[in-house]
């Protein structure tokens, strides 16, 4: 991986954009070599584009596309693009401005929220095998860090001082809770039950043999 292609992964990873607002936001390069490099990770399934729409909801007549990275343009990323922690940071506090600017400072800096994105990846990342990559293997491990990323987060804040956050309770109840959200949640927690009935499976097997070997031993 070359600069640029690291450099237009990281990009997208803080905001999705067309291929011109890309290359504005990119340093010492042009839209011509932007545009050859999105193509390129294109064909090898590192990133696919979409065509823009308009506000009217109709597509862009000058067929306007919007790069987006992959599953799989995001794990090489993780594993080949030699990332810093402060590069996940700033990427993840451009999110939060952007979608949680109602989130009192005093809670993102006691739950240390800008740190989730980057413990995520930074967890995943001895998990991935990019010659046999499997993207359903990929996304069950992300959900995992992500949770316990999340979760060592959260246990730093105490809900019940942080008045700011009582007092728009339901306001944010009503904005980040969502049917969608909850779903997502439904579904970690049935990827959490597969995962422990797994390791129950293996530790009545090894049982077994413990007891077989016991035995043997007399």
């Amino acid at each position: 991986m070359n600069r640029l292609d690291r450099d237009i992964m990281i990009a997208l990873l803080g905001s999705q954009q067309s291929m011109y607002g890309l290359e504005k936001s990119l340093e010492d390069t042009n839209y011509a070599t932007v545009y050859r490099h999105i193509k390129r990770m294109q064909k090898n399934g590192l990133l696919s584009t979409t065509k823009v729409p308009r506000k009217n909801g109709k597509l862009d007549k000058r067929g306007t596309e919007k790069p987006e990275l992959t599953t799989k343009g995001l794990a090489t990323l993780i594993i080949e693009g030699d990332l810093e922690k402060e590069d996940l940071t700033k990427v993840m506090n451009k999110t939060l401005a952007k979608d949680y600017s109602d989130l009192s400072p005093t809670f993102i800096a006691r739950t240390n929220v800008d740190e989730i994105f980057p413990n995520t990846i930074l967890r995943m990342r001895p998990k991935i095998n990019l010659k046999y990559f499997d993207e359903k293997y990929f996304n069950e491990t992300f959900n995992i860090s992500l949770a316990e990323a999340l979760f060592d987060a959260l246990k730093k804040h105490d809900f019940e001082k942080d008045t700011i956050i009582r007092a728009k309770a339901e306001k944010l109840r009503k904005k980040y809770v969502t049917s969608a959200q909850m779903e997502i949640l439904r579904k970690l927690k049935q990827q959490f039950i597969r995962e422990k009935n797994k390791f129950i499976h293996y530790e009545k097997i090894a049982t077994a043999f413990l007891k077989t070997f016991e035995k043997w031993k007399d």
